[in-house]
């Protein structure tokens, strides 16, 4: 992801960790983004988020 973070461990030289995302899209139209946190050394990734379409039609709203 791009942007400045301010938690160190995202520093782009220094940190051990990336900021990721991955954006789901679903057949009925609405998607869904995955952010998520990447080690730089060993690949593992932790932290989760999701986080859906914020309109009116996005699957939080229809499947709450």
């Amino acid at each position: 992801m791009e942007g400045k973070l301010k938690d160190p461990k995202y520093d782009h030289i220094k940190g051990t960790h990336d900021k990721m995302k991955h954006n789901h899209d679903h057949g009925d139209g609405t998607s869904t983004e995955v952010h998520y946190d990447q080690n730089r050394a060993t690949g593992e990734r932790s932290g989760f988020k999701i986080k859906d379409d914020t309109n009116a039609s996005s699957r939080g709203s229809r499947y709450p």
